[in-house]
């Protein structure tokens, strides 16, 4: 987890010391993109007017769908629960608590059809017959695979996702 959150968040100047206590430096994407799904999730977790659903937190959450699953489980049960953090995703980067909460949550929690990162450290996740021909094995590349899916995964020669098909 931490090494994920080292990686997601870490400063990288070789003039400040070890990479590895340079992590947790940046609270926001860097590189700001448009994360925002207007394919079927937009129906489930909707996009809200003026925000923007890129990476905050030490596991850098992002697309509104994830807003919205991690906002459903931490903010007050109520019917709209999921979309308090929809509206205001800038929560994630700004309160220290939701940050820490959210990048447990993202560790802790099954992204169908892809097993959580808890899941894989620990040897819960077999791979099927299709993870095996695709050559995903219970790894910490399929840790990678499972927070940046085709971002990192998706490049020539090396386009294999999680399949639980």
């Amino acid at each position: 987890m931490f090494a994920h959150w080292g990686q997601e968040t870490g400063k990288r100047d070789p003039g400040s010391g070890e990479f590895w206590t340079q992590a947790l430096y940046y609270v926001e994407e860097i590189n700001k993109s448009d994360y925002t799904d207007w394919g079927w999730s937009n129906n489930a977790w909707p996009n809200q007017p003026g925000q923007q659903y890129y990476g905050r937190g030490p596991m850098q959450l992002s697309w509104n769908y994830n807003y919205g699953q991690f906002s459903n489980v931490f903010s007050t049960s109520t019917y709209n629960g999921k979309l308090e953090l929809l509206k205001s995703p800038g929560l994630v980067a700004a309160d220290g608590y939701v940050a820490m909460a959210a990048g447990l949550w993202f560790f802790m929690t099954p992204q169908d059809p892809k097993p959580s990162i808890h899941d894989v450290m620990i040897g819960n996740f077999k791979p099927n017959s299709i993870d095996l021909a695709n050559n995903i094995k219970a790894s910490f590349a399929t840790t990678i695979n499972i927070i940046n899916g085709g971002l990192e995964c998706g490049q020539p020669g090396n386009s294999k996702v999680i399949s639980r098909g």
